[in-house]
């Protein structure tokens, strides 16, 4: 009899086949091929590659054997697919089994089942594209624990598998301490530090990130337990706090309040507060002496502790510090400009706008927007947006760019250029593989114009063309059938030379004064067209058209290819001069 007190649950027989009722079909497709391998791997083979048909040759012709004149090993190969038949009719319920009844072998059922529950090859593909695009936005969950996002992730790899996808372990490895938030970095970092990505298997990283995972919890249980400890240890009796008025105070001298509670000191840590935004920084060294981490008395509260302090104003560390909060970062993933320092802004208007999403799923507050800059300088940014507590200034790639400003990398710096006046604005510097742009200090020359201009684009790409028709340009632009051909609207402000110096032109004949003709014909002119649209009434295609020069009388002749030019012609001369 089964114990209904085992904290697990039973397993199912293992001489019985999982019964499937028609839900989680690839659950039951893995166990049910795990189930038959383990009977007999031919059992699965039949299923995989179709029945063995025992086959004959009757005067060079093949034709399938009676059941009765198979041999022993004919007999027995045959045999494996009746036993996959009575193993999938045995795990199927009976409207599961209706949709099988009418198969021949254990292959059909099985194909039929399988297109049943997952679809053909084109619902396969879509669902494919659907898995893989979850899967590169897969990120955890706040709040999430270990166990539920292996579950998420396992049971995601595991459809991709099944559809086809591969994946190797570095890809894998990655993938998980990727789409961990914020607080486990340092331990992702130790990680890719400390361990060879392409051995560590799957199960060996989600174990080392659960190992972390309950040393946090056993450290946060240990910090309730002394919060509790403490709390009890400043409880006081009601006499003790009848008693306030004898107490006096060590930083006034007054009776009446403590020295937390006095006046002074408060009046004094406000000033300090605003002497700290005002960007004065320090730096200050602090020694503490300590006999007992801890105190069971109340006496414990006036405990005197042995103090040093040391305090130095480095400049080159303020000038850095101060540097830092004036640098902003080019963001290509950024939608919007934003910043966290409320100093930056001339003008700012304060208005709950939303959150914004950072690239580990963490929001900040929108406190409101405005511009940062100067517009006479040339240096405003439109638009900014205040976010509560982020650390960076970060500029907008794609903000930049609809704005009008055309921005050029490469190995050293960067150009923030507008489009219209060909001016570069902006030049940023590349800090450890990263842009960043000062605009306070930044280089704005007002006559600089960008090295390549629209104009120059224009004109190079109709000479590297072999001097084409900007109408082709266009074309071949607009059509995209040129690979690095820009975007732009080719239009001639201009002739070209060389066109025109290989340009074949037209001359027309120079006119005479004198007219040196005396007779008829002495000059003729020829002329052969065709062929037109339209055949003449005669069927014919081509023309020979001869006028003379002196009477201006007209012979027109229609021909009917082009090889009777000769024999018009020798026609005609034999009528006019003999």
């Amino acid at each position: 009899m089964a114990n209904s007190n085992l904290p697990y649950g039973e397993g199912v027989s293992i001489h019985r086949p999982p019964v499937f009722n028609g839900e989680n079909y690839v659950y039951w497709k893995i166990r049910m091929r795990i189930f038959i391998e383990a009977i007999d791997i031919a059992v699965w083979d039949a299923i995989e590659n179709g029945p063995y048909i025992p086959m004959t040759k009757d005067d060079d012709e093949k034709r399938e054997k009676h059941w009765s004149e198979w041999s022993d090993d004919e007999k027995k190969r045959a045999q494996y697919d009746y036993r996959a038949k009575n193993i999938i009719t045995s795990a199927l319920s009976i409207d599961e089994f209706f949709r099988i009844s009418q198969c021949k072998s254990a292959k059909e059922m099985w194909d039929t089942l399988q297109v049943t529950h997952e679809g053909t090859s084109d619902v396969k593909r879509s669902r494919k594209h659907t898995l893989i695009r979850e899967y590169e936005l897969f990120r955890m969950n706040n709040g999430e624990s270990i166990s539920d996002f292996q579950k998420r992730f396992t049971h995601l790899i595991n459809h991709l598998v099944d559809l086809g996808r591969k994946f190797e372990k570095e890809e894998l490895n990655l993938k998980v301490l990727q789409c961990l938030d914020r607080s486990w970095q340092a331990k992702v970092t130790a990680i890719e530090e400390s361990k060879d990505l392409t051995s560590l298997t799957l199960a060996t990283l989600f174990g080392k990130l659960r190992e972390h995972e309950q040393k946090l919890h056993i450290f946060e249980e240990n910090e309730q337990q002394d919060k509790k400890g403490k709390g009890f240890n400043k409880k006081t009796n009601k006499k003790e706090e009848a008693s306030t008025s004898s107490y006096k105070c060590f930083e006034c001298g007054k009776p009446g309040h403590m020295k937390a509670e006095c006046p002074n000191l408060l009046k004094k840590q406000q000033e300090e507060k605003k002497m700290k935004k005002n960007g004065k920084g320090k730096r200050a060294y602090i020694a503490w002496e300590d006999n007992d981490s801890s105190t069971t008395s109340v006496e414990s509260e006036f405990e005197e502790n042995n103090l040093c302090l040391m305090a130095g104003a480095d400049q080159h560390t303020i000038e850095c510090l101060r540097a830092k909060n004036l640098l902003w970062y080019l963001d290509s993933r950024c939608s919007r400009h934003m910043t966290g320092d409320p100093a930056k802004f001339s003008s700012l208007k304060l208005k709950n706008e939303g959150y914004v999403t950072n690239g580990d799923n963490n929001k900040g507050r929108i406190l409101g927007h405005d511009n940062i800059g100067n517009s006479s300088s040339q240096t405003l940014i439109e638009n900014v947006l205040l976010v509560d507590g982020l650390k960076h200034n970060l500029l907008s790639i794609s903000q930049l760019s609809d704005k009008g400003f055309k921005i050029e990398f490469d190995n050293t710096c960067c150009l923030i250029c507008d489009k219209k006046t060909k001016e570069i604005r902006f030049i940023g510097k590349r800090i450890d593989n990263i842009y960043m742009l000062d605009l306070e200090h930044s280089i704005v020359i007002s006559n600089t114009k960008c090295l390549i201009t629209q104009e120059d684009n224009i004109w190079l790409w109709h000479r590297r063309a072999a001097h084409i028709h900007m109408d082709h340009l266009n074309k071949l632009s607009r059509k995209e059938l040129v690979v690095g051909l820009p975007k732009l609207k080719f239009s001639k402000d201009k002739l070209c030379d060389a066109c025109q110096k290989g340009k074949q032109v037209k001359t027309s004949f120079k006119r005479k004064n004198q007219i040196f003709i005396t007779r008829p014909l002495q000059l003729i002119h020829m002329d052969f067209f065709g062929p037109p649209r339209t055949m003449s009434l005669g069927g014919n295609y081509y023309g020979l058209v001869i006028v003379d020069d002196y009477s201006r009388f007209i012979w027109d002749m229609f021909l009917a290819n082009e090889n009777d030019v000769f024999n018009a012609f020798r026609k005609f001369s034999k009528l006019a001069f003999f």
